[in-house]
């Protein structure tokens, strides 16, 4: 009898295996940023490692890697065919093989986007994450804030839960790289600080809300060549954090896929004080984290 309780109490005491983390049927909506060189395109494979992080952290719903450029490859879906090409700042600039170009402007592109959304997800009945990098910030916030506003070249609404912009200019591309790398396109234009699409931003789409609401979380870093780190997190973000420490470039977030805690952060909440935090997840871990803080 003595044994079996020695048995037992050493059982009790025994390591306990962590419980699987629960998993997320939701789809995951992914979005490029900018090309303005040579034939606008992006290859989709760039998001692989951070969907690897996502499948391995529990997300079981779809992945959609979204183009909007003509050179665009490998992503799967496509937004052009939803909306008109002749509606909301369309007027045949900016098209190619009836698709986008870099002088396509980022209103339009959020039409276009927004009409996705709609049509693949929310009429559908499914909610929907968005990661967005770069420029597909500003398409992903200026398509919320217009269905928002119930415009009437807009769907009726959108059911978007989770919104993460990765080195999003929110108030701007850097300078420097403006006047090296992005003089002629016009979403380039657009997205020099200043510029009149960026302060219809700043007062119509702060923080703009799908239906049921929108926890949008707000990443950059201050080694980014491309976006100030005031620039990424410059919208009424719930949560917005910055990465110090490792390098962080442009390019970096969704590649940042390593699952060593060894991140430095300025963190800011719901509106709060900076507070500087260590030892924290790279970008595409924190990524899905802020995904599936608050999903069902």
């Amino acid at each position: 009898m003595g044994r079996v309780i020695l048995l037992l109490v050493g059982a009790l005491l025994l390591p306990v295996a962590p419980a699987p983390a629960k998993g997320s049927a939701k789809p995951v909506v992914f979005i490029h940023g900018i090309d303005p060189l040579g034939t606008p395109g992006f290859d989709c494979d760039a998001w692989d490692r951070q969907a690897a992080r996502l499948r391995a952290m529990g997300f079981r719903g779809a992945f959609a890697r979204v183009a909007y450029y003509y050179g665009d490859s490998d992503c799967g879906w496509q937004v052009d065919h939803h909306g008109s090409h002749d509606r909301h700042f369309g007027d045949g600039w900016g098209h190619s093989e009836e698709s986008h170009d870099a002088d396509s402007r980022i209103e339009h592109l959020g039409y276009h986007f927004a009409w996705f959304l709609y049509s693949h997800f929310t009429n559908k009945g499914k909610q929907v994450d968005i990661v967005a990098h770069s420029m597909g910030g500003l398409i992903t916030r200026y398509a919320l804030a217009q269905v928002a506003r119930s415009h009437s070249a807009f769907p009726p609404n959108l059911d978007v839960q989770d919104v993460v912009t990765q080195g999003t200019p929110h108030k701007g591309s850097d300078q420097n790289w403006q006047e090296s790398f992005c003089q002629f396109a016009t979403e380039c234009d657009q997205m020099d600080p200043g510029s009149s699409f960026l302060r219809w931003m700043a007062v119509n789409a702060k923080n703009p809300q799908g239906r049921g609401g929108t926890q949008w979380t707000a990443m950059g870093s201050t080694h980014d060549e491309r976006v100030t780190a005031r620039s990424t997190v410059g919208m009424g973000a719930a949560h917005k954090l910055i990465y110090r420490q490792p390098t962080i470039g442009h390019s970096d977030y969704r590649n940042s896929n390593s699952t060593a805690r060894i991140g430095v952060i300025d963190r800011k909440r719901r509106g709060g004080r900076w507070h500087r935090r260590r030892h924290v997840a790279l970008p595409a871990t924190w990524t899905g984290q802020a995904l599936r803080s608050r999903r069902k």
